[in-house]
C-alpha cells in the first residue's frame, strides 16, 4: 500500500468484497450533493487560515485600566499570563470547558518571575522600577535600566523568555553576567540539570524553565549556566540565576530561556516493575479506568476529574477480583476495560475483563456509588456456561448505555456476547458468532466498540491474517449490516485488519485498524507500518468508505490503538514510532475531523515532551483514550516497564466570524456569491444561517504542543 498524504478522499473506486464473505460489503457510495472541485477551500488556504487563527490567539494585550499591564493567554501551555511592574505572573488557564461552568475561581497556583538585577564582574544594575511594557502581538518587552531589555514571546511550543544586554561600561574586563531572576510560587521547586521544574504537593510537575540559550552580536552561542538559589536570612528571595561567559564576546547579548507546561504522568499509587500499567484503559465522564493486568492476579485503577482540584484526575479507588472469586495471580484482571453509564437509570459501570480466570475467562462488573459515596462496589461476575478452557472470554469488552458487549475470540471462529442490565444485573440477550463462512483462528471478536445504534467486531486472524470487521445494527437481536475489508489486490496476509476497533459515540463514524500492514515506502515496501480506515454515515443511513490513513514509518504500528470523540476527532497509537531521532519511544498522531468538508485535516504528530518523559521502547500510545478535548495515552513500558499516562488537553482555536468564512469559502466565493456567503446567507442548503452555524460549529480543535509535540503538516501520519 501507498502511505497516503493528501485525506478526504470519499471515492471507493477499485473496492470490491473479498470473495465468499457470506456478507452484505459495504456498498459504493458517492459523496452526497458534492461541491464542484473548484468550491472547495485549497489545503494550503486552510492551512494559512489556521495557522493565522492559531498565532492570533497568542497575542497580548494592554489592559489600561490597570495602569499598562499587559495580559495574554497561552492556550497549547495552559496557561494565563499578566506582565506588568511587578514582573510576569504565569497561572493555569481558566478557560470555561462548558457554557454551563462558573466563573473562573482563584487559580490553584501561581509562578511570578521578576529580574531583579545584572550582575557584570564587581558590578551590578538592580532594576527597581521598570519601564511600561509594550505588546505587539505575540511579543511583549519592558526596559528594565539602560542598556537592558527583558522580553517574552508567547508561542505554541513555550513561553520564550529573553534579554537583550548592551554593552556595559567596562565590558572587556568582565568574564562573566549574570542576571538574577526573582521567583515567588507556592509550588515545590526542584533544580534539575539545566531547569528548574515546578511541582505541586502531589508531586506532578506543571512547569518547568529550562533551554537556556545565550548568544552573542555575532550569533555565536556562549558558555552559560541556569542556577536555582534559595532564599536566605539576609532577605533574598529564591531566585533563578543565569550567568554566560562573555570573554571574547561582541555585544548585543541575548539570553534566552523558556518557560514550558508539563503534565506529569499519571502512575500506579503502588507501581512496580512489569506490572503492564496503562495496557488497557477506558473512559466517560469524569471517570478514567487504567487496567494493569501484569500486578499480581491483576488490578484497575480510577481516577475521577477534579478529584484533588479543579483540572485534576488523581486516583480515587482500586478494583481487583473479590477474594471470594478465588483470584489467582494468572488471571490478567483488567486487560481490557470499559466504563459506560446508563443515562436512564443514571448507573455507571465498569466492566472488567480477565480473560485467563478460571481457564475460560470472566467478566467483572462494578457499579459507582455502590456501597457508598464515590465507592465502586462488586456487582458480579459474568461467566457464560457455555465456555470452555482456552476461549478467551474476556479479550475485549465494551459497553454503551444497559449493555456490555464482550470478545471471546478463541471459542473456535470467535464469539461475541451481548448482556443487558436490568434492575442492576447483566443477563445474556445475544451470542453473536461470525456470519457467513468461518475457521478456527478467524479471533473474531478480538476487537468490539459500541456506538450509536452501531457495534463494530474485529476479526483480525481472518484469510490468513489478512483479517475483518463487521458492522452490526443494535437491536433484538443485533444484526449484521456490511462487511469492512482491506483493499484487495493490496491486502496482505499478516496485516491484522480488524485488530483495534472504534466507533463514535454518535453512531455515525467508526475506525479499523491494520497496525501490521505493509506500506510503500519510498519505493521500498516495509512491514509494521500500519494503517487505518475510516467508514461514515454519509447520508441518512447509508454508510461508506470515506478514507484511508497509513504510517510512514516501518515498525511503527500506526493504529495500535484507537479513539473517536463526539466531535469524530481521531487518534491513532503508533507504539513503535520514532519518538525523536534514533529514539523508537512511541507516538500518537491526532487527526482532526471537518465535518462540513467530511474529511481529516492534516496529521498531527505528538511525542512524549520533556525529555524526562522518554524512555526508548516504552510504547507510548498503547492505549488511548479520549474524553471530548482530554487525552490520555498510555506507555506501558515507561519507568523499567511500570507503565504510565499522559494526560493531554486539546484546546480549541477561538475563531472570528471572518475566519471562520475563511476556512469554507474560497475568496472568489464571498466576492461572486455574497448573499450566500455572509453571515445571513445558508450555503449548504441545511435552513441554518452562515451565522448560526459559526456560532453552533464544532470548533477545530489543535493539540497541547507540550508535554507531547512533535512536527505538524501533510504527512507525519
Amino acid at each position: 500500500m501507498q502511505p497516503v498524504t493528501q485525506l478526504g478522499s470519499h471515492s471507493l473506486e477499485g473496492i470490491e468484497p473479498l470473495a465468499a464473505t457470506g456478507v452484505e460489503p459495504m456498498p459504493h457510495v458517492e459523496n452526497v450533493a458534492p461541491r464542484p472541485k473548484e468550491a472547495f477551500v485549497s489545503d494550503e488556504q486552510r492551512a494559512a487560515v489556521m495557522k493565522r487563527a492559531r498565532a492570533e490567539q497568542y497575542h497580548f494585550e494592554a489592559d489600561e485600566a490597570s495602569g499598562g499591564t499587559v495580559s495574554g493567554s497561552n492556550p497549547a501551555q495552559g496557561m494565563d499570563l499578566q506582565y506588568g511592574g511587578e514582573g510576569l505572573v504565569i497561572t493555569p488557564r481558566q478557560a470555561k470547558r462548558t457554557l454551563a461552568d462558573p466563573e473562573p475561581v482563584a487559580p490553584a497556583w501561581s509562578i511570578q518571575l521578576r529580574c531583579r538585577s545584572l550582575a557584570a564582574g564587581p558590578a551590578a544594575v538592580y532594576f527597581e522600577d521598570p519601564g511600561r511594557p509594550a505588546a505587539e502581538e505575540a511579543r511583549v518587552s519592558a526596559l528594565l535600566a539602560p542598556g537592558c531589555r527583558e522580553w517574552y514571546v508567547n508561542r505554541e511550543d513555550g513561553l520564550e523568555h529573553g534579554f537583550t544586554i548592551e554593552e556595559p561600561a567596562g565590558a572587556g574586563e568582565r568574564a562573566e553576567v549574570t542576571l538574577a531572576i526573582e521567583v515567588r510560587t507556592g509550588l515545590s521547586v526542584e533544580a534539575g540539570r539545566e531547569q528548574v521544574i515546578f511541582r505541586k504537593a502531589n508531586g506532578r510537575a506543571v512547569a518547568a524553565y529550562r533551554e537556556l540559550h545565550v548568544f552573542d552580536g555575532t550569533g555565536r552561542e556562549l558558555a552559560s549556566s541556569m542556577m536555582w538559589r534559595e532564599g536566605d536570612e539576609s532577605g533574598a528571595m529564591p531566585r533563578i540565576e543565569l550567568s554566560a561567559d562573555v570573554r571574547g564576546a561582541q555585544y548585543p547579548l541575548v539570553v534566552d530561556p523558556v518557560m514550558v507546561s508539563t503534565n506529569e504522568e499519571i502512575k500506579a499509587s503502588d507501581e512496580a516493575s512489569g506490572d503492564q500499567y496503562g495496557a488497557a484503559s477506558d473512559g466517560c465522564g469524569d471517570v478514567l479506568a487504567v487496567g494493569a493486568p501484569a500486578n499480581g492476579g491483576g488490578k484497575v485503577y480510577i481516577y475521577v476529574e477534579d478529584h484533588g482540584g479543579r483540572g485534576e484526575w488523581n486516583e480515587k479507588t482500586t478494583a481487583v477480583i473479590p477474594a471470594g472469586e478465588n483470584p489467582r495471580a494468572t488471571d490478567r484482571f483488567g486487560a481490557a476495560v470499559a466504563v459506560f453509564k446508563n443515562e436512564v437509570s443514571g448507573a455507571h459501570y465498569l466492566a472488567v475483563t480477565a480473560p485467563e480466570y478460571g481457564g475460560t475467562g470472566a467478566v467483572f462488573i462494578y457499579e459507582r456509588n455502590r456501597g457508598g459515596p464515590c465507592n465502586w462496589g462488586f456487582v458480579e461476575k459474568i461467566q457464560p456456561n457455555d465456555l470452555s478452557a482456552g476461549d478467551l472470554f474476556g479479550c475485549s469488552v465494551d459497553g454503551q448505555g444497559n449493555q456490555v458487549v464482550i470478545g471471546a475470540k478463541a471459542q473456535g471462529a470467535g464469539a461475541v456476547y451481548i448482556f443487558d442490565e436490568a434492575s442492576g444485573r447483566f443477563t445474556q440477550s445475544q451470542k453473536i458468532q461470525t456470519p457467513g463462512p468461518s475457521a478456527a483462528g478467524d479471533e473474531f471478536g478480538a476487537a468490539v466498540a459500541v456506538g450509536g445504534n452501531g457495534l463494530v467486531i474485529g476479526a483480525p486472524g481472518e484469510n490468513s491474517e489478512v483479517g475483518g470487521a463487521y458492522l452490526f445494527e443494535k437491536g433484538s437481536p443485533f444484526r449484521v449490516l456490511f462487511r469492512l475489508f482491506a483493499e484487495p489486490g493490496k491486502a496482505e496476509a499478516g496485516m491484522r485488519f480488524g485488530a483495534v476497533v472504534a466507533i463514535a459515540i454518535t453512531g455515525l463514524l467508526l475506525a479499523v485498524s491494520a497496525p501490521h500492514d505493509q506500506v510503500n515506502l519510498g519505493g521500498r515496501l516495509e512491514t509494521n507500518v500500519g494503517s487505518v480506515f475510516i467508514y461514515a454515515v454519509l447520508a441518512t443511513g447509508l454508510w461508506g468508505f470515506l478514507t484511508a490513513l497509513f504510517g510512514t514509518e516501518a515498525g511503527g504500528l500506526f493504529g495500535s490503538s484507537l479513539a473517536l470523540n463526539f466531535l469524530h476527532d481521531l487518534v491513532v497509537g503508533s507504539s513503535g514510532a520514532t519518538s525523536r531521532p534514533g529514539v523508537v519511544a512511541g507516538a500518537v498522531f491526532l487527526f482532526l475531523f471537518l465535518p462540513l468538508l467530511l474529511a481529516f485535516d492534516s496529521a498531527q504528530k505528538i511525542v512524549p515532551s520533556p525529555l524526562w518523559f522518554l524512555d526508548a521502547g516504552m510504547g507510548f500510545g498503547t492505549t488511548v483514550v479520549l474524553l471530548g478535548l482530554t487525552l490520555f495515552a498510555a506507555g506501558v513500558a515507561y519507568s523499567f516497564f511500570k507503565g504510565a499516562m499522559f494526560r493531554l488537553t486539546l484546546v480549541a482555536t477561538v475563531l472570528t466570524w471572518a475566519i471562520w468564512q475563511l476556512l469554507h469559502f474560497t475568496p472568489k466565493m464571498i466576492s461572486d456569491f455574497p448573499q450566500r456567503t455572509n453571515k445571513l446567507g445558508d450555503w449548504d442548503g441545511d435552513g441554518l444561517p452562515n451565522f448560526v452555524e459559526f456560532a453552533m460549529f464544532l470548533i477545530p480543535v489543535i493539540f497541547n504542543a507540550n508535554p507531547f509535540r512533535g512536527p505538524l503538516g501533510p504527512g507525519a501520519g
